[in-house]
């Protein structure tokens, strides 16, 4: 189960996803599959991979490529 700050967190970014889709404007946006993910990335931002946002060159640092372009939103 989900945390309820990983909730808000998630609940935050979704807020992100549809602010970005409507600045598209008629560009259009793929909505679907960034929402998909939402909770999938706040877990592991969340609780499950080692960084650090003022060591940006940490070298034990978990990386993460996304490869669901659609999902870039």
């Amino acid at each position: 189960m989900i945390d309820e700050d990983l909730k808000v967190v998630a609940k935050d970014v979704r807020k992100n996803i549809l602010k970005l889709a409507r600045s598209a404007g008629s560009m259009g946006a793929h909505i679907g599959p960034s929402l998909s993910i939402v909770e999938i990335l706040s877990v592991l931002y969340g609780r499950v991979m080692k960084y650090d946002l003022t060591n940006r060159s940490w070298n034990a640092r978990d990386r993460f490529i996304l490869s669901k372009g659609h999902g870039a939103l």
